[in-house]
């Protein structure tokens, strides 16, 4: 149990990176209503991998979720104990970010004159009022900000491992296998090209559960549950059915972090404040990326030149950087420390 304590360093570099790359991505996906010229098309171009980062978050949070409930000493009985807990740590950024949202759509109706509108979309009572539970995802209301569709995978993750983590750590090699098998065969039933009555991508976590399998594995291997040879056995057919599910490049991307996570580099000051502001900066980069490339950039600079355009990105990073450092501030770190008042397990 005294190697499950310490602090797995390669996570926190991982969170950074990942936030960094998926900002980024959104960044480099704005268009001006004048073409780009071919200078800063190709600037441009260096965002088309960000996507990735979402599939990062996927493998991170497959390793740690079970790790925290390993070190709690978690039992089926604090079920609800570890729910809430999840939700007084996560959900006040994100309620934030949902009130900046409306907030910045707001300014812009009354600058246009035209009624509130969000990614082309009337607000509305009810497509609001599910964000509350993440229940967008299984309606047909869109998402005021169309990352957080993620965010409803992510519950239905926190809420299965939730049940099954006994499973997960069982003491009987046949019962982890079974668990780690089932969930890995809901998953290849979730694509569409051999089941075409699978659902939709983004609204059930089966289709992208070999990405936290690969995390769930590692964590297995590093708290000690099964040893190096089975832990490689395990990672191929895991990766096998990641590239049936998902392709290639995802699942390089999840071997990627599955490789940091192991050789756990040392924490610097850099990694450490990317890590600490991650999931802020994933909640608020796209409006306000949105909004300062389009007020700054397009309307009062009006920017068109190469060099004109790659500023403004930086500036928009910048402004994403700042904003997602103040909810940290003000909003993430406040609600962890509340969090840590709700207790479970043996801890």
């Amino acid at each position: 149990m005294a190697e499950a304590r310490e602090r797995v360093e390669g996570v926190d570099l991982l969170r950074g990176l990942a936030s960094l790359a998926v900002c980024w991505f959104h960044l480099s996906r704005f268009r001006y209503s004048v073409a780009d010229r071919q200078g800063y098309a190709w600037f441009r171009e260096t965002g088309d991998f960000g996507w990735l980062g979402v599939e990062v978050f996927f493998v991170i949070s497959g390793f740690v979720i079970p790790y925290s409930l390993y070190r709690a000493g978690y039992c089926l009985r604090d079920f609800f104990g570890y729910l809430t807990r999840r939700i007084v740590r996560l959900d006040p950024p994100y309620l934030v970010a949902i009130a900046l949202i409306l907030a910045l759509a707001y300014v812009s109706s009354l600058k246009s004159g035209r009624p509130v509108q969000i990614e082309d979309e009337p607000v509305g009572a009810a497509r609001l009022l599910l964000h509350l539970g993440y229940l967008n995802a299984f309606s047909r209301y869109a998402w005021l900000n169309p990352s957080f569709w993620t965010l409803a995978i992510e519950m239905q993750y926190y809420l299965l491992m939730g049940l099954v983590f006994p499973l997960v750590v069982a003491g009987r090699r046949g019962v982890r296998l079974a668990a780690l098998g089932a969930m890995a065969a809901s998953s290849v039933a979730s694509v569409p090209v051999l089941f075409p009555t699978a659902p939709p991508l983004a609204r059930f976590i089966p289709s992208l559960l070999c990405l936290f399998l690969l995390g769930i594995v590692t964590f297995q291997r590093h708290v000690g549950l099964i040893r190096t040879s089975e832990f490689v056995l395990l990672l191929i057919p895991t990766g096998l059915a990641s590239v049936a599910t998902l392709g290639l490049a995802p699942s390089l991307a999840g071997f990627v972090a599955v490789a940091v996570i192991l050789a756990s580099p040392r924490r610097s000051i850099v990694s450490g404040f990317f890590a600490r502001i991650s999931y802020p900066l994933y909640l608020l980069h796209w409006p306000v990326a949105h909004y300062t490339l389009s007020v700054v950039g397009m309307k009062y600079l009006k920017a068109e030149s190469d060099v004109a355009r790659m500023l403004v990105l930086f500036f928009a990073l910048v402004v994403c950087l700042t904003s997602a450092y103040v909810l940290h501030v003000l909003v993430e770190w406040p609600a962890g420390q509340w969090s840590k008042r709700f207790r479970y397990g043996a801890a």
